[in-house]
């Protein structure tokens, strides 16, 4: 047992010593590398023009609609890209628009667009404008009755 504790206290002094001496062979007044923030050029600064990609809805769910149904809306699109080659995919939501009033949203992520909303029972029997922009009409939509 004293044979184990001397050969411990042997390498913790042993240890010390050595830490001791690195530390003494480390240069003084030498600074470490300090990360430095370099802004990137954004916009104007880069001539790089940005433009709003709007959703393009490719897709309705059901294929037959009646006054109250619920729809599922799929959409491409919903992301801006800039004439440098950049492109931003965040989240962004967008309003759609059923003979230019407010229906429902698609939620957009990295190009794909979703979005659920009911056919409100006013919208009756017949052909009907669904949009993302107030005055389009993307995709019209045929409504029977049930």
């Amino acid at each position: 047992m004293l044979r184990w504790t001397m050969r411990k206290a042997g390498l913790s002094i042993g240890l010390c010593l050595g830490v001791a001496l690195l530390g003494a062979c480390v240069p003084r007044g030498t600074a470490s590398p300090a990360a430095t923030l370099v802004p990137f050029p954004v916009g104007a600064a880069t001539n790089c023009v940005q433009e709003e990609v709007f959703p393009k809805i490719t897709e309705v769910k059901p294929a037959q609609l009646m006054p109250g149904s619920e729809i599922l809306l799929i959409a491409t699109g919903g992301y801006i890209k800039d004439s440098c080659g950049g492109y931003n995919e965040s989240a962004r939501t967008y309003p759609v628009y059923l003979d230019d009033e407010l229906a429902g949203e698609l939620q957009c992520y990295v190009n794909h667009c979703e979005g659920k909303f009911r056919l409100p029972a006013r919208a009756g029997v017949g052909r009907h404008c669904l949009g993302v922009q107030k005055g389009t009409c993307q995709m019209e939509l045929n409504v029977v009755d049930g």
